[in-house]
């Protein structure tokens, strides 16, 4: 089966032989061209159509995502944390219907998630993984002490 392309470039050229073969040897009646500068292109018509087959999908884990457009992107790389420290960095305020709560466990929890990060961290980092991957989850895990 000839391609769609290989066809297209066979007519066009058929086209463009039989074109100017009036009677009139393509002027008009009182001699005048129709057409005052006539551009061509010296490499001729280009139609290019090709049938590339099956989708290929990228991966999708965050590794993939992080190392393709993020991490080797400087500008994604400058927004996304641009946005991550934005975001991050709005106080986050708790209430009971229209009453501000000032202590509770959950703000203690927020402004201090583990040993190693700050409430400020912890939301920069979790994001950075929403805008990058598209999703961000996060898991509470209890720690038991001995003795409780």
């Amino acid at each position: 089966m000839q391609r769609l392309s290989e066809r297209i470039g066979r007519w066009w050229g058929r086209s463009n032989a039989t074109r100017g073969r009036h009677a009139t040897g393509g002027r008009l009646p009182g001699g005048e061209s129709p057409v005052a500068n006539v551009k061509a292109s010296r490499a001729g018509p280009l139609i290019a159509y090709d049938n590339l087959g099956q989708p290929v999908w990228s991966p999708r884990d965050y590794g993939a995502f992080a190392r393709e457009g993020f991490m080797q992107n400087a500008i994604v790389y400058r927004s996304v944390r641009m946005i991550a420290e934005a975001a991050a960095s709005i106080p986050l305020l708790l209430y009971a219907g229209s009453e501000e709560i000032e202590t509770h466990p959950l703000l203690d929890l927020m402004r201090k998630p583990s040993a190693d990060h700050t409430g400020t961290d912890f939301l920069e980092a979790w994001y950075g993984f929403l805008l990058v991957a598209g999703n961000a989850y996060v898991e509470a895990v209890a720690i038991r002490r001995s003795g409780t």
